[in-house]
């Protein structure tokens, strides 16, 4: 009973996204390895698909015009048992009207379970860090269109906003980070089939809040430029003229 309502409690839904916010150059690339526990207060109505506490690989990339992207796959239990997350990632380095540089984008996934497929977004911008400032903060929005189960009548758009506090501390070529998300988030439900076992009940509002950590690996850009060595300087030959020619 008590493992069952554990359960319920920490697999609901996901407001977390933790990647680090160091920003990067051109071709560097940073491997990462999460995890995070979110816990529904109060809990939701009705489960909408989405997997909860879960761990993380991911992968991200320094492109051009200071953007970064990225994937990743995930592992996790939803309300009824265990699923697999795909996910993409997008950031763009911005400083917003002269203020500290930050990173603006969002997470764009699939949650995949024994319920169905559902998608879940995560728009977001925090500010970023370095050696020198391990502290950042920032906000997100949350959206995702799920349900119990395809056939049972019902879906789930869940719509919600949020804030990010974290801190990166730096090694020689990783960081550890943690960060905590505290989201708002309302539930509408959708009856397909009036005649579902919901009572058509329409709305559900609960707060989420997700401690997360991970540990971030730097692999700096190989697209370094080659020293630059001068050229030898050009080597002119005299050319002295015979003696026996006749004038």
């Amino acid at each position: 009973m008590f493992s069952s309502f554990l359960l319920f409690l920490l697999g609901c839904h996901n407001n977390a996204h933790i990647r680090t916010q160091k920003p990067l150059e051109h071709g560097e690339t940073v491997y990462s390895a999460s995890a995070m526990l979110p816990v529904t207060l109060p809990e939701p109505d009705i489960s909408n698909g989405i997997i909860g506490m879960r761990t993380e690989g991911s992968v991200l990339y320094g492109i051009t015009n200071n953007g970064e992207i990225g994937a990743y796959a995930a592992l996790g239990f939803g309300e009824r048992g265990p699923g697999t997350v795909l996910g993409f990632d997008y950031k763009k380095q911005l400083s917003i009207m002269r203020g500290p540089l930050t990173k603006v984008g969002g997470r764009f996934e699939l949650n995949i379970s024994d319920e169905g497929t559902y998608f879940n977004s995560r728009p977001s911008i925090a500010t970023t860090t370095s050696k020198n400032k391990p502290m950042y903060f920032g906000v997100h929005g949350l959206f995702s269109q799920g349900g119990p189960s395809p056939d049972e009548g019902l879906k789930i758009l869940s719509t919600g906003v949020g804030l990010t506090f974290g801190s990166e501390l730096f090694f020689k070529s990783s960081s550890l980070q943690t960060q905590l998300d505290i989201s708002f988030v309302h539930d509408n439900y959708i009856y397909e089939n009036y005649n579902s076992w919901y009572d058509n009940r329409l709305e559900s509002d609960y707060f989420i809040i997700s401690p997360s950590i991970a540990w971030n690996f730097f692999r700096p850009t190989s697209r370094a430029n080659p020293p630059f060595d001068p050229l030898p300087p050009v080597q002119v030959k005299e050319i002295k003229p015979p003696n026996n020619i006749v004038t």
